[in-house]
């Protein structure tokens, strides 16, 4: 699962469910990891599991991030308000970063900061000394709401921050949501050539870490494809209909991740962070 294997991951959870469907315990983790967030979020529920149900719901309302984020954002402060906020919690940060990536797509920079501010938040510091720079996420979309605000020079320092922290530990896939801030805070800038070029190498590879990210990711093509639209990129932007198609490709291991936009994505990071 870490290192973005679904298809060896799916496996193993549709043997569990082909195994033995009766309603125990475990059954509602099997049901997460085969994406089927619904069923896992009611499954949880009759368990007694609301933290783990309300995870669920944070995951199945990702697609609405691109196609309705006033739902989405809905939903996640639905979510962020039925948290335990007495210790940190996969929920009240999943729902948190949805939050702050809906916010972003509804032109609303400072409920964004304030929603990513919350994801950061979340974890207390023995949970960043062990989380390594999965945890260190949150500062990207909370880069991406400085930016929003034009706030560059705090957005990109903080992004820089973080950055050297993923290339140090090498979280795998992580480095892909960093370039997609660094991307967006080039675009709001006012420099959408420069942004199509570090967004290139995610697109081409088709993979983010974050579900959530994807969905964004998708967002910001279709804007940034509206200001490009004759410039002579090379490499050209891929179009959303590519990304979309390679990402499905990917998870059904029909496909193989980019190698290629791989090293482009960690160079351009290196040459970011210095």
């Amino acid at each position: 699962m870490l290192r973005g294997d679904y298809p060896f991951v799916w496996s193993y959870a549709q043997r569990s469910v082909d195994l033995d469907s009766s309603d125990r315990p475990l059954y509602p983790l099997a049901l997460f990891t085969l994406w089927r967030w619904r069923d896992a979020a009611e499954a949880a529920q009759r368990h007694g599991s609301p933290a783990f149900a309300r995870y669920c719901r944070a995951w199945e309302a990702g697609s609405t991030i691109l196609f309705d984020p006033h739902a989405a954002l809905t939903t996640y402060d639905r979510i962020i308000s039925d948290s335990d906020r007495t210790k940190p919690t996969g929920d009240r940060w999943w729902a948190s970063t949805g939050a702050a990536l809906a916010c972003l797509a509804l032109d609303d920079g400072a409920g964004a900061l304030t929603r990513a501010h919350a994801a950061r938040e979340t974890f207390d510091e023995e949970t960043f000394a062990w989380g390594g720079s999965i945890v260190l996420h949150g500062a990207a979309v909370e880069s991406m709401a400085l930016a929003h605000l034009g706030r560059f020079s705090e957005a990109r320092a903080l992004l820089a921050d973080a950055t050297r922290g993923v290339l140090r530990d090498r979280y795998p896939i992580v480095a892909h949501d960093c370039l997609v801030a660094l991307a967006y805070i080039t675009f709001r800038e006012g420099d959408p050539i420069r942004a199509a070029t570090l967004l290139e190498p995610v697109l081409t590879d088709g993979r983010v870490r974050h579900y959530l990210v994807y969905f964004f990711v998708a967002r910001f093509l279709t804007e940034l494809q509206a200001e490009v639209t004759g410039a002579d990129l090379d490499p050209p932007l891929p179009s959303l209909e590519f990304f979309t198609a390679k990402g499905r490709g990917i998870l059904a291991g029909e496909v193989e991740p980019d190698a290629s936009a791989t090293e482009r994505i960690e160079r351009a990071l290196v040459e970011f962070v210095g």
